[in-house]
């Protein structure tokens, strides 16, 4: 622990706007840290609820009775963050240094992807999180490969500025949707990403490694097989 505490306050609860029987409050946590940065359950039995704020502590709450589980101390500064629940990675964006990918289990530093910059970037999870998809500069967004630091994809979102905020959305089909957003023109665009998965060290996708071999094996094996075929008809014609 970092020897901040969460008070649980049980005696004043919220106003419910809207008396529903399905519906009710549950309870209150209060945290005494500059500014929060990110909310997010994840998709454990216990629904874990992660707490990021900006002077760069996780918190983890249980979620049905708000007990602190623990405090992690990520980095200096938090700008953005997000959380994969699916495999329990969050990527932060620390401002000073870059972007740093943690496990949300123990708050353990995975990797460090080295960057400059003094303000806020925006920064989410993508395709399994086998892709970081972060805002640059002059309005540019960045795909990245999480293991090789590969830039896969550039996308232009404006003419300046930075990109504040990103959305992403992984289908079932393996395509990538993603939103991206500044308050500098108001405009929200949508792109759709179809690269496969499990990047190489150069950031090509092994897949797709493995499916152009086997093209090319395909069209040799087509080619040899119409060369039996004319040679056939030559000792038939003869």
């Amino acid at each position: 622990m970092l020897g901040r505490q969460a008070s649980r306050f049980s005696t004043s609860p919220p106003t419910l706007l809207d008396v529903r029987r399905d519906l009710g409050f549950a309870h209150t946590n209060s945290l005494d840290g500059p500014g929060l940065k990110l909310l997010a359950f994840d998709n454990e039995p216990a629904a874990q609820l992660y707490v990021l704020e900006e002077d760069g502590v996780m918190s983890k709450f249980r979620g049905y009775d708000g007990e602190l589980m623990g405090e992690f101390r990520l980095a200096q500064q938090i700008g953005n963050a997000a959380v994969n629940r699916q495999v329990s990675l969050c990527v932060v964006d620390n401002i000073r240094d870059g972007i740093d990918v943690y496990e949300t289990s123990n708050g353990h530093l995975l990797k460090r992807l080295w960057g400059q910059g003094t303000r806020p970037t925006a920064v989410a999870l993508a395709d399994g999180s086998y892709a970081i998809v972060r805002g640059g500069e002059n309005g540019q967004v960045h795909i990245l490969a999480r293991e090789s630091d590969e830039i896969l994809a550039r996308m232009q979102h404006s003419e300046g500025g930075r990109v504040e905020k990103i959305a992403v959305n992984d289908r079932i089909d393996g395509r990538v949707l993603m939103a991206t957003a500044t308050s500098e023109n108001n405009n929200i665009h949508i792109w759709k990403w179809s690269q496969m998965r499990h990047y190489g060290k150069e950031g090509v996708p092994s897949l797709f490694g493995l499916g152009l071999l086997l093209s090319v094996v395909g069209i040799v094996a087509a080619f040899a097989l119409l060369g039996q075929g004319a040679v056939s008809q030559n000792v038939s014609a003869k």
